[in-house]
């Protein structure tokens, strides 16, 4: 087990490398927003151009680059060298919710002149070039909240759209292809917590306060209530191990709880008294995981459940 510590802050975000070497952290500091961390020297790297602002998204692409969501929605794409870090491309005035390993993702924002919101679907190529592959309206006050690819040329856009005052959540199954609805999934709640999918793309899972739900692809009515904390905390991450057998769930209760993803039953709990847990990730391999507090303490164990 080794514990990180560098900025007093909220770890709101965490990502490995696509080879294990290295993890990201981004945090809610005015200051340092984004860290680097190697294991070869258990220590941060210097990087050449900070982020003085809070992070709240962290992708890492198999190609080595590493999008960094910003607050005040913008993005910027870094690359390694293999020491330092600085700008390649920024996406102004946009939201990304999501992006694949390889470089295909969706974002939000409100193209100028336009009177609504769009949701549009990107692709990063190798020169760095952001090719926009088609834009569809969301609405005057909507917007994307979380983007997750899904198994069968499909993805799962959490859109927010705010009516007399009040957020209404709605989930759509969309078209990786031209973005268009498929499917409008039925949402019994109105706050979204955090989510994510299963490996293989054909489940959706999502936090809300003290339960977990799931959605499984072809059944599109239906949430199942499947998981509820043991603690009155409420969870605020979820990730999959890569090989799809356990959910791990971050809480306001200190603690890390894997869960299996067949049954729902609570598998091992993980508890270091390092503060509230805000984000969780998996290494590539599934053999170590990453966990990030309020505190600004990061943990990475290796995993065996």
């Amino acid at each position: 087990m080794l514990i990180l510590s560098h900025v007093k802050q909220s770890v709101e975000s965490l990502a490995f490398s696509p080879d294990g070497r290295f993890i990201a952290v981004g945090g809610t500091s005015g200051k340092v927003g984004l860290q680097i961390w190697s294991w070869a020297t258990q220590s941060r790297m210097s990087q050449k151009t900070s982020v003085p602002v809070a992070v709240y998204g962290l992708w890492w692409l198999a190609d080595g680059r590493l999008l960094v969501g910003r607050a005040g929605l913008g993005v910027h794409i870094y690359q390694r060298d293999p020491a330092d870090l600085w700008v390649i491309t920024c996406f102004h005035n946009a939201l990304l919710t999501g992006i694949t390993p390889t470089g295909h993702g969706w974002a939000s924002y409100r193209p100028p002149l336009a009177h609504e919101n769009h949701l549009f679907g990107i692709r990063l190529s190798a020169a760095d070039v952001r090719h926009e592959e088609w834009s569809v309206p969301i609405g005057l006050t909507g917007r994307s909240k979380m983007a997750f690819a899904l198994a069968g040329g499909r993805f799962l856009s959490v859109e927010e759209e705010y009516a007399d005052l009040q957020p209404k959540i709605r989930v759509y199954l969309r078209s990786t292809a031209t973005g268009e609805v498929l499917e409008q999934l039925t949402y019994p709640y109105w706050v979204i917590g955090p989510g994510t999918v299963a490996p293989d793309g054909l489940s959706f899972w999502i936090a809300y306060h003290r339960s977990i739900i799931r959605w499984q692809v072809g059944n599109p009515t239906h949430f199942a209530d499947l998981i509820q904390n043991d603690s009155r905390q409420h969870f605020t991450a979820l990730a999959f191990s890569p090989d799809g057998r356990h959910l791990a769930a971050a809480g306001n209760d200190q603690a890390v709880k894997f869960y299996d993803a067949e049954t729902g039953q609570l598998a091992k709990t993980f508890t270091w008294d390092i503060g509230r847990m805000r984000s969780i990730a998996f290494s590539p391999d599934g053999t170590m995981a990453a966990a990030g507090s309020d505190t600004g303490r990061v943990v990475v164990w290796d995993v065996d459940v």
